[in-house]
């Protein structure tokens, strides 16, 4: 008993003799310098509980180290085996070549299915530059946070996506193929470029620009769309259309359809659907319903205009069938001559002939069915 008690007397006089202590070491260069070229410091091994207890220790000293042996605790404080130090409120690990964290020069042997930038818990993800939030993906749902796994781009004054060459916005998985919003500027395609790709079955592309109050029950809704698909085109004939108004599902469908139905070799052509049309009048009765004045371009010859006025010579009707529906005034301005009307049917006639305008009779009007033209006044 008196060896060990006069060694540990000796023990604690050279501790607190000296100001640095020494072990495989004469000349120590720090409180506690370990010297060793075969072995190492051994940590005390204790089995934590969670980062957020200090189970099984007592009260632990702020930066106290220990090695923890398990695999314990729930998200987000659970531990795994590795060392660990108490920073006042909690166990914080050290960081080691295992751990999943991510290097600001990047990381290697990465897992997509288990390895991710974000957070495991019901908060929003933020990013900042200078100490300011730029963007934040949403986990919450509220009126200004919009629903969960919304991003908000900038902050209250800011909020710009930014691409120096393409910008290219993509939905895919819908009935009708992906949905693609190009924004670019090049010599061929320069703007907003809107594209339906892919769709089943092929063939049925659809854009629609959706116009809508809100997502109520019954919101105010407006549409355009560009309408390929054969159901649901509404002039016959047209390969392609612009449909203005309500949606299909919503009151009738369009109120307005411009549409092309050109054919090969033959140049294109537009057709209209519309409604009744009011000019001056917000109640129109009629496919046409001016409350004004009308005016007619005329013309000395030619085809192109709807008033005719010939000072004799001949006027040669196009084919009534490329003409259906075309209506001509024309007015014999001559006091002397004659003017020819080529092949129309007469009043009390059935057959096709030259029509001679007299400065007697003055002005005819003519309309064509498609097949002939008439004389109607």
């Amino acid at each position: 008993m008196a060896p060990k008690f006069i060694f540990f007397l000796l023990f604690t006089f050279i501790i607190k003799s000296f100001a640095q202590v020494g072990i495989g070491t004469t000349t120590p260069a720090a409180a506690l310098d370990i010297n060793s070229n075969d072995d190492g410091l051994l940590i005390p091994r204790i089995a934590l509980t969670s980062t957020n207890s200090a189970t099984p220790l007592t009260l632990p000293s702020t930066s106290e180290l220990i090695f923890n042996t398990a695999t314990a605790g729930t998200s987000p404080n659970n531990v795994t085996p590795g060392y660990y130090y108490w920073d006042g409120a909690g166990w914080i690990r050290l960081a080691n070549g295992t751990i999943n964290g991510w290097s600001l020069t990047g990381n290697s042997g990465t897992n997509p299915s288990t390895n991710y930038i974000g957070t495991s818990d019901a908060n929003d993800l933020v990013f900042r530059t200078n100490n300011t939030e730029r963007m934040r993906i949403n986990n919450a749902v509220g009126s200004t946070t919009g629903t969960v796994g919304d991003i908000s781009i900038g902050n209250t004054t800011s909020g710009t996506i930014k691409s120096n060459r393409e910008l290219v916005l993509r939905q895919d998985g819908d009935t009708f193929g992906s949905s693609v919003l190009r924004l670019r500027n090049r010599n061929a395609e320069n703007g907003a470029i809107f594209e339906n790709l892919n769709p089943t079955p092929a063939g049925t592309n659809l854009v629609d620009f959706i116009f809508r109050t809100g997502t109520t029950a019954t919101p105010i809704t407006s549409n355009i769309r560009f309408e390929t698909r054969a159901v649901s085109r509404k002039v016959t004939g047209n390969t392609t259309e612009w449909q203005f108004g309500q949606p299909d599902n919503l009151n009738g469908g369009p109120t307005l359809v411009i549409g092309a139905n050109g054919t090969s070799g033959t140049g294109s052509n537009s057709a209209f659907l519309i409604g009744n049309v009011g000019i001056g009048n917000p109640n129109p009765q009629a496919r046409l319903h001016n409350s004004g004045t009308t005016a007619l371009t005329t013309a000395t010859s030619g085809t192109s205009n709807t008033i005719l006025l010939l000072d004799g010579g001949t006027f040669a009707t196009p084919a009534a069938s490329v003409a259906n529906g075309m209506v001509y005034i024309i007015r014999n301005t001559s006091t002397t001559s004659n003017t020819t009307v080529n092949s129309i049917i007469n009043y009390n006639s059935s057959v096709a002939a030259n029509f001679i305008l007299t400065p007697t009779i003055g002005s005819i009007m003519i309309v064509s069915n498609g097949t002939n033209w008439y004389r109607i006044n």
